[in-house]
């Protein structure tokens, strides 16, 4: 839905107990200060029902074991053990039709946009605990918490190889 709709949207799946949303839309904070208001009340109203926040301003998540695709990117990567998270869907878009020509398999991927709720650091928790994914891959443009993400990181990496690409 357009960016002006989104916070009447998500207000709505609370009422009905949704307590997870994709947010595709931009028009948010990456847009300057009119985006970052409308970007402020979305999170209270998700944080108003308990719901998590993937966005906005990203493509969404594939997961190729379930299999769930929420992306608007055309294609489906093979099944296999490599997790990616990144911050830019454009790249997200991009390894997938690389993927595609290549064969090769991803466990989960997974756009975060603006990184609203959920962030980075989350995210890279969630992947060490995934047995789908043998293999911890991401595009960061920024960090949050800079301190908490090298620590989470860190322990990433004693259980599983990490591999990222810091841009700017």
């Amino acid at each position: 839905v357009p960016a002006q709709n989104v916070i009447q949207s998500v207000d709505e799946c609370g009422k009905h107990g949704i307590l997870s949303v994709v947010v595709v839309s931009g028009g948010f904070s990456e847009t300057g200060p009119e985006g970052e208001k409308r970007e402020a009340e979305l999170k209270t109203t998700a944080k108003r029902y308990g719901m998590r926040l993937l966005g906005p301003n990203c493509i969404g998540v594939i997961d190729t074991h379930t299999p769930v695709n929420t992306t608007f990117v055309v294609g489906m990567p093979r099944t296999g053990d490599i997790a990616f998270v990144s911050q830019s869907g454009a790249v997200v878009a991009a390894v997938i039709d690389w993927a595609l020509g290549a064969g090769v398999g991803f466990s989960r991927m997974v756009s975060l946009g603006n990184c609203a709720d959920v962030n980075e650091t989350e995210l890279f928790a969630e992947m060490v605990s995934d047995p789908q994914s043998r293999v911890i891959t991401g595009y960061l443009e920024g960090v949050a918490d800079g301190r908490t993400f090298i620590k989470v990181a860190s322990a990433a990496a004693k259980k599983k190889p990490v591999i990222m690409l810091k841009a700017g």
